[in-house]
């Protein structure tokens, strides 16, 4: 029995075996063994069964009472979870393309995202961001999910994983982070309310769920209007200041990443208000959309460095950094065509290695799934097909590296050896940016602008549910496409 350092009487985890062990050790730092003897004579066998439990709620007493409850109803409970997966599976989309590896991927990516599906008394069901070191709710991973998730058909999970933003929101600001016991961990930052907008956003447009956007509606007006472009942007720039997705010392307080990201929040604010039938609400988020693009260019390119600056000083002077959120005004379609080909330019040259896009150039080579996958649909969005493929194919090798059939947060591995947003972007990734799936549930729509690479005499996605609908999409070498209703 193990007792976490902060909340020891909630947080515990218990190791259990059908036997009792001989002798348990505690090793160094975190560790330990249980020590068995055994007489195994030639030609027979013997079995051992553990059990692991962790909880977040009751602490040791409660993780021992689930330890010594799940032992003997062990084969029940795995045959349980193996009809569980074979279920989600067998109900989600399937893709056939002449890669087998992106259509393997594809399959395994909602086996990984049914892995994270968590349930907690205080919260209901939402999604850990990542085992084993990010099992709570987390806003950015859920926001950079979503359209993976849906697509994949975790529905109400995911409407009550948005619903959580709203529960915890304080002045209109999104968290970061709360705990599976309901404690808030962390406050969001700047860009976390614009990317839980656009959360709120991709569930009503994949759900077609008018109750559900009412309800958000008020928080999301609060949280844009209110919070990102009042409180954090006392300069009335549409720029907010705070600390972004990461940061770099020295970086001035207005960051790239949100900008780009309340930009696109607004994008989305205009639709759901034209949805609710708020003019006055469509033609503010409008106005500040108007606001930004006129500016965006001359305030954030940096023409030396041959991509946009990450931050904006005091006085509006650039502060270049090689970090991978460069891309995310091509990821959300802000950047114009010239500066987003410059930008391309200069991530081939600088930015990319052997696995996708470093996380900082010179200084931290490695690659995050996240990085990979923004650059993938930045690259789809402004017509790079070839490279946007390559980028899903370096997420989909994760699958091949450590634990075999998962996707790492780091490309080939590394950090969280499952991480939500790697399988939901993958998801996504096909879907939305190659195959060119855009979906209106509100109003039985589905548009298809493929854009899959010309060497492809095609591609089919089978069993896609948006709202009250089923599809199967085929797509054939010249854009053609045919999507066909299946029944419900």
């Amino acid at each position: 029995t193990a007792q976490a350092q902060v909340l020891p009487g909630e947080w515990a985890a218990v190791v259990g075996c059908d036997r009792p062990p001989a002798a348990i050790r505690a090793l160094a730092g975190s560790t330990g063994e249980m020590v068995f003897d055994l007489e195994v004579r030639p030609g027979a066998a013997q079995a051992l069964t553990f059990a692991m439990v962790v909880v977040s709620q009751g602490g040791a007493v409660a993780a021992r009472r689930l330890a010594q409850d799940a032992l003997p109803r062990c084969a029940a409970l795995l045959t349980e979870k193996e009809a569980q997966y074979r279920r989600v599976i067998a109900q989600g989309p399937v893709l056939h393309s002449p890669s087998t590896e992106l259509n393997d991927a594809f399959r395994l990516a909602v086996a990984n995202l049914q892995l994270l599906e968590a349930e907690a008394p205080t919260l209901g069901r939402y999604f850990y961001a990542g085992l084993e070191m990010f099992p709570f709710w987390f806003s950015n991973d859920g926001a950079y999910s979503g359209p993976g998730l849906l697509a994949s058909g975790f529905r109400e999970s995911f409407l009550n994983h948005v619903r959580i933003g709203l529960r915890y929101q304080e002045d209109g600001r999104v968290p970061h982070q709360v705990s599976p016991s309901g404690r808030l961990a962390f406050r969001g930052n700047a860009q976390e309310t614009p990317l839980w907008v656009l959360s709120v956003w991709d569930a009503f447009r994949w759900t077609g769920d008018r109750a559900f956007l009412q309800e958000m509606y008020p928080g999301v007006v609060r949280g844009l209007l209110e919070y990102t472009l009042g409180k954090i942007d006392p300069d009335g720039d549409g720029y907010p200041s705070g600390p972004g997705m990461v940061e770099v010392e020295g970086m001035g307080e207005e960051k790239l990443d949100s900008a780009a990201y309340t930009w696109a929040a607004l994008q989305a604010l205009e639709e759901m208000a034209a949805a609710l039938d708020d003019t006055p609400t469509r033609t503010r988020a409008r106005a500040w959309m108007d606001k930004i693009e006129a500016g965006f260019e001359v305030d954030w390119w940096d023409e030396t460095g041959g991509s946009y600056a990450m931050s904006l000083q005091s006085d509006n002077r650039r502060y270049p950094v090689p970090h991978w959120a460069v891309v995310t005004p091509l990821e959300v379609g802000l950047a114009s065509a010239e500066h987003a080909a410059a930008t391309f330019a200069t991530l081939r040259a600088h930015y990319l290695n052997a696995w996708g896009l470093k996380h900082t150039a010179g200084t931290d080579e490695r690659v995050w799934t996240l990085p990979t996958a923004a650059l993938s649909r930045a690259a789809f969005r402004y017509g790079e097909t070839g490279l946007g493929l390559e980028m899903l194919h370096h997420i989909a090798q994760t699958l091949e590296h450590g634990p075999i059939g998962l996707f790492h947060e780091l490309i080939p591995e590394g950090a969280c050896i499952v991480q939500l947003w790697s399988a939901a972007v993958l998801m996504r990734g096909v879907v939305e940016d190659m195959l060119g799936i855009a979906v209106r549930a509100d109003r039985d729509e589905i548009t298809v602008r493929p854009r899959i690479p010309a060497s492809w005499d095609g591609a089919r996605l089978e069993n896609l549910t948006f709202g009250r609908r089923r599809v199967n999409v085929e797509i054939r070498r010249g854009g053609a496409v045919t999507v066909e209703d299946l029944p419900e």
